[in-house]
């Protein structure tokens, strides 16, 4: 029996011996084949662009060509596999490949060079750059959230506030990181392109205050807070050029507003039933605005304005300035004000609320800030160095304590 299976075993051993030499020399081009002969759903680089230039050629792709095969990539090839009697996959492999592309179908079996994003190619991230964040710009600007004039391919911070606006415009967590949900809204057909909403600030809303201002609509100063002075007189502009009036500066009230065709104010009220110049400013919106024209003044302690501050120097210039009654205190001394309600549930706050927050060492106040909605507050930070927005979340959402409001 045991010279039998010897015998049998002898006989197969040469073939064993040849396949085992055929797969030591082979793999590595097999691999390459089935990598990089195949593009699918996920790949990013030049090969996708070129695939994309040519079906676009073709009639088959009406996408940007971004280097990024999505699903509209993916229904564009199923499309032309089904017009050419190929095998429908929705992968441009070799036979598709060839088809599409012709002469031009070129695709080398070495090893395709990826940058550092590459990666991380699931979740980029500020810091990362390559052809995936070269994607995520293109698309990006697209989707006029990214006003960078080039595609750098550097996941800046340029990046990082146009993919936070992305996100929080089309519901996912504003944390300016490209995971994998991010990466999948950017190629949705749902996906939501760049709006300005009422409690949002920066060059965007000075932007918008300036053109409202040019055509007669806002009367107040461009601070570059979208308060209820900018949203009333942004639903004043709707109303006559006969948008949807929703106090929000979405890609067809933009691209109204910043036209030659944009009428300017003609004097008639639609929405309030009074002119722009009779409306009152509320405490709120003179509070945040004034706060917000401090941004990047320097941190400097014991200061209190109006060139440098401290964290509670900041607070105690911006409520001097509102006329409130109160003493320099520091942000413990300010915490213990019982007159001021106090508000201890994160999900009560409101804009010109004063935010109070603990060290990781122990429970006493030591930091202060103005809420200004959305989840942001602003305040003199002594890490970053200047007056600044941040995030209620991580550091401060552990160590918030409980606010105080004024009005």
């Amino acid at each position: 029996m045991m010279r039998t299976v010897l015998l049998k075993t002898t006989r197969w051993l040469p073939l064993l011996l040849l396949a085992a030499v055929l797969f030591a020399c082979f793999p590595i081009t097999v691999y390459a084949a089935e990598r990089y002969q195949i593009l699918k759903i996920g790949d990013k680089d030049e090969y996708v662009c070129a695939l994309q230039k040519r079906l676009k050629e073709l009639g088959f792709y009406t996408g940007s060509t971004t280097g990024y095969y999505g699903t509209k990539t993916q229904q564009a090839v199923m499309d032309y596999q089904t017009a050419h009697s190929l095998i429908v996959d929705g992968k441009a492999g070799p036979d598709t490949l060839s088809l599409i592309l012709g002469d031009d179908f070129v695709i080398s079996f070495h090893e395709r060079v990826f940058t550092s994003s590459d990666k991380n190619a699931d979740s980029p991230q500020p810091g990362d750059k390559g052809t995936t964040v070269s994607y995520i710009q293109s698309r990006l600007k697209e989707l006029e959230y990214y006003d960078y004039p080039s595609i750098t391919g550097y996941y800046g911070p340029v990046t990082e506030k146009a993919v936070r606006n992305f996100q929080s415009t089309n519901g996912l967590k504003a944390d300016g990181i490209s995971g994998p949900e991010t990466m999948a809204m950017l190629d949705s057909d749902n996906v939501k392109y760049f709006c300005i909403y009422p409690g949002d600030r920066g060059d965007d809303v000075i932007k918008l205050q300036q053109r409202l201002s040019e055509l007669g609509y806002f009367f107040g100063t461009a601070t570059g807070y979208f308060g209820s002075i900018t949203a009333d007189a942004l639903k004043e502009f709707q109303a006559q050029n006969r948008l949807v009036v929703d106090a929000k500066a979405g890609q067809n009230t933009r691209a109204l507003l910043y036209s030659n065709d944009a009428l300017s104010w003609d004097g008639t009220d639609r929405v309030l039933g009074e002119t722009p110049s009779s409306q009152s400013v509320s405490e709120t919106d003179k509070m945040i605005a004034f706060a917000n024209e401090q941004l990047g003044k320097p941190y400097v302690y014991d200061t209190e304005g109006p060139n440098s501050f401290d964290c509670s120097g900041f607070v105690y210039y911006i409520l001097k300035y509102m006329g409130v009654s109160t003493m320099r205190c520091s942000a413990d001394g300010f915490s213990k004000i019982e007159s001021w309600t106090k508000i201890s549930d994160r999900n009560s706050l409101v804009p010109g609320d004063i935010l109070f927050f603990q060290s990781d060492n122990n429970d006493r106040i030591n930091h202060t800030g103005i809420y200004l909605g959305d989840n942001t507050f602003i305040h003199a930070s002594s890490s970053i160095a200047c007056v600044t927005v941040s995030n209620l979340s991580d550091y401060y959402d552990q160590n918030f304590t409980f606010a105080r409001r004024i009005y």
